[in-house]
């Protein structure tokens, strides 16, 4: 058996209806990417939300279809009462799907120093369309790629 964070991963096949008749099997290490990082997070997330504790994940959407990450973060929204839900991102859309006072960014300053701030921050802001702004530079923690 194989393990994920010192748990069992216990032994997982999808079944894929064909026209509706013959059922194909898939072996869980056949499934993307997105599918294998979701069934392996699913019993943290459960948990967490069953015992109101915070689960901090890096990268939540790497892998993940757009329409899987927003339905982890309603999950969260929807049946959680006090636990938390922390990650980590760089796709800008994904903002899109929470309120301001919960998209924090991070830039490294001059000084190198990384500075936390919340979108929250910017006065006159709506919850709507928040990728939009970020991706115009109105709230900075924008790379600065220069090519040589």
């Amino acid at each position: 058996k194989k393990s994920f964070l010192g748990r069992k991963i216990p032994e997982l096949k999808f079944i894929y209806p064909i026209n509706g008749k013959i059922n194909k099997e898939l072996p869980f290490e056949d499934e993307s990417m997105g599918t294998q990082r979701l069934f392996k997070y699913a019993a943290f997330m459960l948990e967490a939300i069953d015992k109101n504790i915070t689960l901090i994940i890096d990268e939540l959407n790497a892998s993940l279809h757009p329409k899987a990450l927003e339905g982890v973060i309603q999950l969260f929204k929807n049946k959680a009462k006090n636990a938390q839900l922390i990650f980590t991102s760089h796709d800008a859309i994904t903002m899109d799907l929470m309120r301001k006072d919960e998209v924090w960014l991070v830039e490294k300053g001059n000084d190198l120093a990384t500075k936390l701030y919340s979108v929250a921050d910017f006065k006159n802001e709506s919850n709507n369309v928040i990728s939009k702004r970020y991706l115009s530079g109105r709230y900075g923690a924008i790379p600065d790629i220069e090519v040589y």
